[in-house]
């Protein structure tokens, strides 16, 4: 029975993850934390209990975008374009992760600064392998740094938010293919 109390216990936790990302998403980091357990179909006091306070809620949405990530650096291991796969993902949700990391920077001040320089840093680490794979493929060039990714991702997303939903995974495909043409190493990209 404790076994599928804790199951029940950690979907709880997952839907309150999955609607905190779609709640301050559509409407800021300042919405109220009720709308969120709404979302998520719980109480507040369920809430609560997961997570002390919005700040927490909100490091916990970027870190399950990091996780997210780092599944599908996990499920293709062993393929050399796994990185560019990982972009893709990464800028999915990047104009919302931007707008969520921003606000916490500046609310919680050097707090928040340090806490999203530390999920940077595990996003690099999480990229790491597959940008090596990549590099030793030839499929990006090898003086591309892993403190570019952030670049990268803001880079492609920042984009995407001109496109209407229609036109969005088109032309994110567009701009994706030009970005990593432009990361083949130099002779790579001559031959095309």
């Amino acid at each position: 029975m404790e076994l599928g109390v804790r199951r029940d216990a950690k979907d709880r936790r997952e839907r309150i993850i999955a609607a905190a990302a779609t709640i301050f998403a559509r409407h800021g980091y300042a919405v109220a934390l009720d709308a969120i357990a709404a979302e998520a179909s719980v109480g507040r006091t369920t809430l609560y209990r997961n997570f002390a306070d919005r700040y927490a809620l909100a490091l916990a949405v970027m870190e399950r975008r990091i996780e997210d990530v780092a599944a599908i650096a996990d499920e293709h291991h062993d393929r050399p374009d796994t990185f560019l796969l990982m972009v893709r993902k990464m800028c999915e949700s990047r104009t919302d992760y931007a707008a969520l990391a921003n606000a916490v920077a500046i609310q919680h001040g050097a707090e928040g600064r340090q806490a999203i320089a530390v999920l940077r840093a595990r996003m690099e680490g999480v990229c790491s392998v597959p940008i090596a794979r990549a590099q030793r493929a030839g499929l990006i060039r090898s003086d591309f740094a892993i403190t570019e990714v952030h670049r990268l991702t803001m880079m492609l997303a920042a984009g995407a938010t001109e496109w209407d939903q229609d036109d969005r995974d088109r032309e994110f495909d567009r701009a994706l293919r030009l970005v990593m043409e432009g990361l083949q190493p130099p002779t790579a990209a001559r031959k095309k």
